[in-house]
């Protein structure tokens, strides 16, 4: 008798949707930001067969890496400042 096993798995991970400045309340300051998107993948033998995002998105401070949830109230973005070219 013979059997084939089929080796395959599934997660998420997630990929930056948008960047820029905020206000984090965790260290108190004006700090970069990243806007991530979560990703569920589907693989089978190691190999990415699916993937589909789950339309969740969250925030993280790029210095202390608190993560906040997009839809908070009280996240403070702060507009970028255009750079003048000349």
């Amino acid at each position: 008798m013979d059997f084939f096993f089929i080796f395959g798995s599934w997660g998420s991970s997630s990929r930056v949707a948008k960047s820029g400045k905020f206000y984090c309340f965790e260290c108190g300051e004006s700090r970069r930001y990243e806007l991530k998107e979560i990703i569920k993948r589907v693989t089978v033998f190691f190999v990415p067969v699916y993937s589909k995002s789950t339309g969740e998105k969250y925030v993280e401070c790029k210095t202390c890496h608190t993560t906040f949830h997009e839809s908070e109230r009280n996240l403070w973005w702060i507009p970028e400042t255009p750079t003048d070219p000349n």
